[in-house]
């Protein structure tokens, strides 16, 4: 085909709206939500909050709290997947969320860059990182109840959730909890009894899925 069509094909209206049919699209994206989102991040100022709790890669041209920034839009639009950095650094739709010109702006960073950075938090970091935890969850909790008044709330959470000061607000607001925790001697100490009884338990009932709980530790 050497000649191109100048005019749209007539399509029928529906409920008296014009229905138009175009082929001038540019840059698209199917993320347009992320708009939204990018308020709520830059009233709330999450990314630098966490920024501020590493340290800047070495021999990276794009800021930490930008990177930390376009990792959080990822997750939240469905991307969990760093892979797919390496395709959405072009889209319109993220760029627009990182205060980049659609068509101008730069890519944003790549797979590597997210990685390094997902692997730069040490220890203190996650520490630094979970201090406010119980404060975001006393406010999370409180507009729950506002609510639903009568609704049990158990708290589940991963590990990194789990700084003293969330424990000891679940049971000062009376609410069940099941956390996540990272393997360590004293645990490990804690709960041998009970890995040693459900090995032989096991071996008693081979083939069969065995999983058994203990209380946690009180001091």
């Amino acid at each position: 085909m050497t000649q191109s069509t100048r005019s749209t094909p007539r399509l029928s209206p529906l409920y008296g709206k014009l229905i138009l049919l175009g082929f001038d699209g540019a840059d698209m994206s199917s993320d347009a939500g992320l708009t939204l989102l990018r308020e709520i991040e830059r009233k709330a100022g999450l990314a630098q909050r966490l920024a501020d709790c590493l340290s800047d890669p070495a021999k990276v041209q794009h800021v930490l709290d930008d990177i930390i920034r376009f990792r959080i839009m990822m997750i939240a639009a469905g991307y969990e997947d760093g892979n797919d950095a390496d395709d959405l650094r072009y889209d319109p739709g993220f760029k627009l969320a990182l205060e980049r010109g659609p068509e101008t702006g730069a890519a944003l960073c790549s797979q590597p860059t997210i990685s390094r950075t997902e692997n730069l938090a040490d220890p203190h970091a996650l520490i630094r990182m979970g201090r406010e935890s119980a404060a975001h969850i006393r406010r999370l909790i409180r507009q729950i109840s506002r609510y639903w008044l009568k609704t049990e709330i158990q708290r589940r959470a991963d590990g990194h959730y789990a700084t003293p000061q969330v424990p000891d607000l679940c049971d000062d607001l009376g609410l069940s909890y099941v956390f996540g925790l990272p393997k360590n001697s004293r645990l490990a100490g804690h709960v041998q009894p009970l890995e040693a009884s459900t090995a032989a338990r096991y071996a008693r009932k081979s083939g069969q899925k065995l999983r058994r709980f203990k209380r946690p530790l009180h001091n």
